[in-house]
């Protein structure tokens, strides 16, 4: 186990800072050509024209991420958790939408792009919801997404795989006097006061690297590091059996003042204490590529960053020739009247001279430029950039260039496959991050919320539908007593196909035309058929990115006249004459005896499409008692 004295720990946590920068050494210089000269004002000096990093940010965060994400919860084993999966799912999606999760994940994203992305799950009271009197709850909790700055994470050195890590954490800054005003407000937490109280203000602010151009007064802050040690067991805390998994440590940074806690440089300012989530931690580690026996992933900005700068190199010496260019004239001195005649003309002026002697006196002459040598090595490097990085002219949306047909459908096959990896590594990090909400939504009954318009779109219903029938729905979390023998992991969560893509009005207009094929073909069909309407509408919502297809049509009308057509049809099968030997063939059919056969089976047709579960009463899906 760790050595979790504050002195080793704090050895421990600049060594892992130390591995952070030297793989981001880089990124101030990439970030300055993403925003551009003219982000923090017109100085233009060093410009490089060749912005790669704006260019791929452009074209990819858009295509990685548009939208907030759509989950599906299922359970792969019968029973009552069944409809709890229903209830995290559509708790999960009301959540989504009321936490504008999607402002998160651009940030992430475009961190993604850069170098890496990380974001915290954890919980926070939700003190702008007044929970049901029937929910027990005086306070609710709400999980929450944090974003980290790459600059402002860190962890093991040593792991070859981010698994493998035996600690991860970040660093947060507080105002000294804030910190002393949380320790006395909330000592059961396990702060520290005096240690707070003797810690040096502005200690270790410097590690922040912040640029004071402004003259920024000092506010008297104090740095302090969060880490997270998977597996530790603080002696006497509960453990996993109760959902506590490794622990936390807060240290703060810089030599206190006074006391016993003079002369040390990482300062316990809290007791450590359990970490109550999931097994793999509240942290969540967004990267493109891997990288073989390193725990950093692999930006495509930065495997391309070399390119980028030879590139660079080039555009900025067609630029330097080009304003260095020079047409001039020169005239005879024996003419002084012509080199005042050149000097006045303008554009379009005729100008009387002597044009037997004009040759001999005038000579026109270019000086610099570009020359062709230059132009095609800077088109070779802008090839190569292109061909490493995979943005081909296809991609870009210019079909219009000296490409063939075929060979633009090559490149854009080609693209494609590039693009379907960099999002689906995207997507799997959401899904990661997406699994410790649920997680939390699972275990956690202070979780409290009405969730009525998610709810009615699993049910294929209205809103007021369910009111009327059960009240108002809310989510609780929490495990219900006859859940024994279930647990998290019998839960699969997924992302909805193309629900976090941009819908073009191509598309927009195209599944409109679906929804008109399967509401006037396909749900006829289906009706005179043994199939569940209410899971078949939701597959093929799922697959064309319309969630609300289910409320197209009318579910219930839809069961009736299923139940009508398949009850038609055993009526007419029971009256049907029995067959013989010498009918055609003496085929077998269902229902008639054959000769040295067993008897019949019941021909009873099983009813399709029934609902397949209910609202939970304790967790997921809570009734709101209607008014008297």
């Amino acid at each position: 186990m760790i050595n979790t004295d504050a002195a080793n720990l704090y050895s421990e946590i600049q060594s892992a800072e130390k591995f952070r920068d030297e793989h981001l050494r880089s990124y101030e210089r990439r970030k300055k050509r993403y925003v551009g000269p003219s982000f923090l004002g017109d100085d233009t000096d060093g410009f490089e024209p060749e912005n790669h990093e704006f260019e791929y940010v452009s074209l990819l965060l858009p295509k990685t991420i548009f939208d907030n994400p759509r989950v599906r919860v299922q359970a792969y084993r019968p029973g009552p958790i069944q409809d709890i999966a229903t209830g995290i799912q559509a708790g999960m999606n009301r959540w989504i939408r009321d936490s504008h999760l999607r402002r998160v994940l651009v940030r992430i994203g475009l961190d993604n792009f850069l170098c890496w992305g990380m974001a915290v799950v954890h919980m926070e009271p939700d003190k702008d919801r007044l929970p049901p009197a029937w929910a027990q709850v005086a306070l609710p909790y709400r999980p929450v997404v944090e974003r980290l700055s790459p600059k402002r994470v860190f962890w093991d050195p040593h792991a070859l795989d981010i698994a493998e890590a035996r600690f991860i954490g970040h660093v947060w800054v507080r105002d000294k006097e804030d910190l002393e005003k949380i320790a006395k407000e909330h000592p059961e937490d396990g702060w520290d006061l005096e240690a707070i109280k003797n810690l040096a203000e502005d200690a270790g602010t410097d590690k922040l690297e912040r640029d004071n151009k402004y003259g920024t007064p000092s506010r008297k802050e104090v740095v302090c590091y969060e880490v997270y040690i998977p597996g530790h067991q603080i002696k006497g805390e509960p453990g996993p059996d109760e959902g506590f998994n490794g622990a936390i440590f807060t240290i703060a940074v810089g030599q206190a003042t006074s006391g016993s806690m003079e002369g040390k440089k990482g300062v316990y300012i809290r007791k450590p204490r359990m970490y109550y989530g999931p097994v793999e931690g509240p942290y969540v580690l967004f990267g493109t590529y891997p990288v073989p026996d390193s725990t950093v992933p692999l930006s495509s900005t930065v495997a391309i960053q070399a390119q980028v700068e030879t590139l660079n190199m080039h555009a900025k010496a067609v630029m330097k020739a080009a304003t260095q260019r020079k047409r001039i004239a020169f005239v005879s001195r024996a003419e002084p009247d012509l080199q005042k005649k050149v000097k006045r003309s303008e554009d379009g002026d005729v100008v009387p001279v002597n044009t037997e002697e004009l040759n001999n006196n005038l000579k026109e002459v270019e000086l610099g430029g570009v020359t062709p040598a230059a132009l095609n090595a800077l088109q070779i490097e802008r090839e190569r950039r292109d061909r490493i990085s995979g943005m081909s002219d296809a991609m870009r949306g210019n079909v219009a260039g000296s490409g063939t047909a075929t060979e633009n459908a090559i490149a854009a096959e080609a693209s494609t496959a590039r693009m379907a990896f960099i999002k689906q590594q995207f997507t799997d990090s959401v899904t990661e991050l997406l699994r410790k909400v649920a997680w939390y939504m699972y275990h956690d009954d202070r979780i409290v919320f009405p969730v009525g318009d998610e709810m009615a779109a699993i049910l294929g219903t209205s809103q007021q539908e369910i009111y009327e029938e059960r009240g108002e729905p809310w989510y609780q979390g929490g495990v219900p007593e006859d859940m024994t023998g279930y647990s998290f992991r019998d839960l699969d969560l997924d992302i909805e196909p193309y629900s976090m893509e941009r819908v073009s009005e191509q598309q927009m207009q195209s599944r409109m035309m679906q929804v008109v094929q399967i509401v006037t073909q396909i749900i006829p069909q289906a009706i005179s058929s043994p199939v569940d309407l209410q899971a078949l509408l939701n597959v093929i919502g799922n697959m064309t990115n319309t969630p609300d297809l289910a409320r197209v049509v009318d579910i219930q009308v839809a069961r009736q006249m299923q139940q009508q057509m398949l009850q038609g049809a055993q009526v007419k099968q029971s009256s049907a004459p029995a067959q013989t030997a010498s009918d055609v063939g003496a085929k077998k059919r269902p229902g008639v005896v054959q000769p040295g056969g067993s008897p019949p089976k019941s021909t009873t047709v099983p009813t399709a499409g029934q609902p397949q579960m209910n609202v939970p009463q304790q967790m997921g899906m809570q009734p709101n008692p209607m008014p008297q």
